[in-house]
C-alpha cells in the first residue's frame, strides 16, 4: 500500500462490501494505528470495522491475510525483523491457502 494522497477519504468497495473491503479497511485501519504509535489490537481494529459495516472481514482466511499483511508491514517498516518464527508463520499461511484453494476448486 501507499498513499496517493493526503486528502479526503479513500474510496474502497468489492461486491458485497463487507469481504475484501472490510479486510482492507480493517489493514489500512490497523497501519495507521501502528504509524500513529497507538496500541494495537487486530480483535480490536475488525469489531471496530464491524461497528460501521457489519459483517467485514467475513472469513477465517481474510483474518489470517490480515495478520500476514501487518506482519509483512512490521518488517517493511523495520518495526520488526524477519525470524524464525515470523517465517514459520508465513510457510504456514501459505500451506493454508494451498489447502484452501485446493478445495475450493473442485
Amino acid at each position: 500500500m501507499r498513499p496517493l494522497s493526503e486528502k479526503g477519504p479513500i474510496v474502497v468497495h468489492c461486491s458485497a462490501g463487507i469481504g475484501r473491503t472490510g479486510t482492507y479497511c480493517a489493514l489500512d485501519y490497523a497501519t495507521d494505528k501502528i504509524t500513529a504509535a497507538s496500541p494495537l489490537s487486530i480483535p480490536k481494529v475488525v469489531k471496530e470495522i464491524r461497528n460501521q459495516r457489519l459483517h467485514s472481514v467475513q472469513s477465517m482466511l481474510q483474518y489470517l491475510y490480515l495478520h500476514v499483511c501487518l506482519l509483512e508491514y512490521l518488517i517493511i517498516t523495520k518495526a520488526t525483523n524477519r525470524t524464525p518464527q515470523t517465517r514459520k508463520f508465513q510457510r504456514d499461511y501459505e500451506k493454508y491457502l494451498k489447502k484452501f484453494n485446493q478445495r475450493t476448486a473442485k
